[in-house]
């Protein structure tokens, strides 16, 4: 590679498929360690990679790093993706119903659907992008973790004692830890020691989910979730949990 007299780009998608293959992860960080000057390794995959050079790389600025955030639309690329892809112009308001329910994520915009349709009160997930979820991201979560995400969908946002106190249960921080390394759609709430947001489009899909499953345990959690809140005096997000929960004389 190195006598190369152009550069090289090595391609790896779906780095996350090797996550448990340490020995193909002890080749490729051999490699990211010796990487002649004329050669680039780019790694796409759904997880942070698991190589044991990684800090030392990021520690030498050997490391360029793209995330959620980074590869977010902005409101002129949705104009040209539905341009080129849906060979339709869409107005500023359509962009702007676009941009708050998908928050730039590319596979929401993608499948967002016929951007007209979007009324400023839809809380039902397309159906393009309920599959998609549910094949591509919650169905491929193991089961305790899809069980977590189903139960504390009752929150806005993930807070570890407030989910332990739903499910009756510890463990809450090792279920969101896990959540940050593997690029599930629930973001650390910046400023916050330990709160996570889930995206309102994963979220609508996971409380659509639960609710039909199961209408009762629905109930019951929100119930849940509201005594939580009251008892950390946040009596508003309290009121909303218990009429969730349809309990009228706590939300009274």
């Amino acid at each position: 590679i190195a006598l190369h007299s152009e550069d090289i780009w090595i391609v790896l998608d779906a780095f996350h498929h090797l996550d448990d293959c340490e020995q193909v992860l002890e080749l490729i960080d051999y490699l990211a360690r010796r990487m002649p000057p004329n050669c680039r390794l780019l790694l796409a995959t759904r997880t942070h990679p698991a190589l044991p050079s990684l800090a030392r790389l990021r520690l030498s600025g050997d490391v360029t790093e793209l995330g959620p955030s980074d590869l977010a639309f902005t409101a002129d690329e949705i104009k040209q993706f539905y341009d080129l892809n849906r060979e339709r112009p869409v107005s500023d308001d359509e962009v702007s119903r676009i941009t708050a329910l998908t928050e730039g994520w590319p596979a929401g915009v993608a499948l967002m659907g016929d951007p007209a349709s979007l009324g400023e009160a839809r809380r039902e997930t397309p159906l393009e992008l309920s599959d998609y979820l549910a094949s591509e991201v919650f169905g491929r979560l193991p089961q305790d973790l899809r069980r977590f995400l189903l139960w504390t969908s009752v929150f806005d946002n993930l807070e570890a004692e407030g989910c332990d106190a739903v499910l009756q249960e510890e463990g809450a921080r090792r279920h969101l830890e896990f959540i940050e390394k593997h690029n599930v759609p629930v973001f650390r709430v910046e400023g916050a020691a330990a709160e996570h947001r889930v995206h309102p489009l994963f979220r609508d899909f996971l409380r659509a989910s639960l609710r039909s499953e199961d209408p009762g345990l629905w109930a019951e959690l929100s119930r849940r979730a509201g005594a939580w809140q009251a008892s950390r005096g946040r009596f508003n997000e309290g009121i909303w949990h218990f009429v969730q929960g349809k309990d009228w004389d706590q939300a009274a």
